[in-house]
């Protein structure tokens, strides 16, 4: 299970995706470079507000705006979500 009880996602979720994903395709994805992201993740450096759309987009997730508020899912839950609207919705 993923997010905390409000159900964000939380920085071991985050950490388990990078570990999972090569820092190569997050490198890729989001124009920074290895030692960038090398950086951020062991908490050395920052990242841009212009970057962190990019840089969750790189571990699967979906940023979507919802009642005003921006929440992120994993890209497979936010894809099944829509599917089931379109269904519902005929």
């Amino acid at each position: 299970m993923t997010g905390n009880q409000r159900g964000f996602i939380t920085e071991s979720d985050l950490l388990r995706r990078i570990a999972v994903t090569h820092q190569n395709a997050i490198s890729e994805q989001t124009g920074l470079s290895t030692t960038q992201v090398n950086r951020i993740v062991s908490g050395k450096a920052g990242i841009s507000l212009g970057k962190v759309v990019l840089f969750l987009y790189a571990l699967g997730y979906e940023v979507i705006e919802r009642e005003g508020e921006m929440i992120s899912v994993p890209r497979e839950e936010y894809e099944a979500m829509r599917t089931l609207a379109r269904k519902a919705l005929g």
